[in-house]
């Protein structure tokens, strides 16, 4: 296996441009995982409070 000061300045150069273009290129907002979590409670509550008003419409 090499080490990072053994590869070339070619190769360097080629990971360079690959890292630069595509889905790498992209600005992107910062992670949010309180949002995310917000989130997913939120469904999930949706979610559970739908399946209690089903069950209460169809199970006498």
């Amino acid at each position: 296996m090499r080490r990072e000061d053994e590869i070339s300045e070619e190769d360097r150069a080629r990971v360079a441009s690959v890292i630069s273009t595509g889905i790498h290129s992209v600005e992107r907002k910062p992670f949010r995982p309180f949002y995310m979590m917000i989130m997913l409670l939120t469904v999930i509550t949706l979610l559970s409070v739908t399946a209690v008003v089903i069950e209460k419409m169809y199970i006498p």
